[in-house]
């Protein structure tokens, strides 16, 4: 095992789960809830803006996460192997729950962003937009759970029984 190599992955495997629960926990405490009662041609296209811009910093720090961690649970220490397995199961988790459970959702509040007026004065009108935001910000609370559990199971292997 290379010392190096180590000393990176515990570098980037302890900070970045914390750093994604704080960012997370925004949108859905900070972002989101302001959102709701805003009409649908407002609010998608800013939910849109939100998610994309998102998505750019937690994929690539999920997957940087999931990277260290991974490598810690192989090759580090048979006591550290069991948290730093729950860690990266845990970041992986949010990548799974994203596409499978909140990827409809999403993707439908994303093409009332993308349409007509007309499309967004109805998704107004019948409560589809806020129904659908507010669906978002719930089920963002579980990545959070998620991200949180990972920077524990982080800090259970660095630091010990």
């Amino acid at each position: 095992m290379s010392t190096t190599l180590h000393h990176t992955a515990h570098l980037l495997a302890l900070p970045l789960p914390f750093l994604l629960t704080g960012y997370s926990l925004a949108a859905s405490q900070n972002t989101t809830p302001h959102l709701l009662d805003l009409p649908a041609h407002t609010s998608t296209p800013t939910f849109r803006e939100i998610f994309l811009r998102g998505a750019h910093l937690v994929v690539p720090l999920s997957l940087t996460h999931l990277a260290a961690t991974t490598y810690l649970a192989y090759a580090g220490p048979a006591p550290q192997r069991g948290p730093w397995l729950t860690a990266a199961a845990a970041t992986a988790f949010t990548g799974l729950w994203t596409a499978v459970v909140m990827g409809g959702n999403i993707r439908r509040l994303v093409a009332i962003a993308g349409a007509g007026r007309e499309v967004q004065e109805k998704a107004t009108a019948d409560l589809e937009a806020r129904r659908r935001i507010a669906r978002w910000t719930r089920q963002n609370w579980v990545r959070v759970g998620a991200f949180l559990v990972a920077g524990l199971a982080g800090l259970r292997a660095t630091l010990g029984n």
